[in-house]
């Protein structure tokens, strides 16, 4: 099978079709910026390569971010697309996998990480060590922040999108720039060390009533202090929370 850029190679295992394509024909928009003092078209060079199937299982075929690989640079901006053209089939982007745009593989995002509508997953380690990323938009679809998925990035602030359930381990483990944390009002679990060590974290912060469990270490090693609301049937595990915190229960009254 062959797409109008790119090649693709059917899987006789899987039944997947797995696809390679330069970034400028994913509908990726980039912006003319400057790395380590040159200016670079959004990116150098490089490939997304993507699977096609039914991602979420609707009947309807869609795709899957696999990995951003040959050291693509990605200057002020990143938007992750909505979509991918495969010939002449469109299919809507779901995912993005398992360490897509970690720096192991010698991606450099920087400044804005822009997540579009369509995505509903962040894979683990997606954009581990990623420290040039300084703000994220979530898109409105996504319900699942997968383990380290943005591991000593250098983000200042988190407003989370309304249909996630948890923050999973580590998922913003070292980001120490970190200032500002929003929850959406349906969330129900803080994971295990989700936002340990990131030292900047002091603002007061609005834990939703929709908590069930904040887990061991989640807030650990942050300059968080003073008092925190928590609802009284929220269950809380240690060291959840620095010593310089004191937790106020509400919620059940008692006869």
């Amino acid at each position: 099978m062959i797409p109008l850029f790119g090649i693709c190679v059917l899987s006789p295992l899987f039944f997947l079709t797995t696809c390679s394509y330069d970034l400028k024909h994913t509908n990726i928009t980039n912006y003319i910026g400057n790395v380590n003092g040159t200016n670079w078209k959004g990116y150098i060079s490089g490939s997304l390569e993507c699977e096609t199937y039914d991602t979420d299982n609707d009947g309807i075929d869609d795709s899957s971010l696999i990995k951003s690989e040959n050291q693509n640079y990605f200057a002020n901006n990143l938007i992750i697309p909505d979509f991918v053209k495969i010939g002449k089939n469109v299919y809507p982007l779901k995912k993005i996998n398992n360490s897509a745009f970690d720096s192991f593989y010698g991606n450099d995002v920087r400044g804005t990480l822009i997540i579009n509508d369509t995505i509903i997953s962040i894979g683990e380690y997606a954009f581990w060590n990623q420290q040039g990323i300084k703000e994220i938009i979530f898109g409105k679809s996504i319900n699942e922040i997968r383990k380290a998925a943005f591991v000593q990035t250098k983000i200042k602030k988190i407003i989370f999108p309304s249909l996630l359930k948890k923050t999973s381990i580590d998922s913003f483990f070292g980001c120490d720039e970190l200032e500002f944390i929003s929850f959406n009002e349906d969330l129900e679990e803080i994971g295990t060390c989700s936002f340990q060590n990131c030292f900047s974290l002091m603002q007061p912060i609005k834990i939703p009533k929709s908590v069930k469990t904040i887990r061991w270490c989640a807030f650990l090693n942050t300059n968080l202090s003073g008092e925190i609301r928590v609802y009284e049937s929220t269950i809380i595990e240690e060291y959840a929370f620095p010593s310089s915190v004191t937790i106020v229960r509400y919620g059940l009254i008692h006869i």
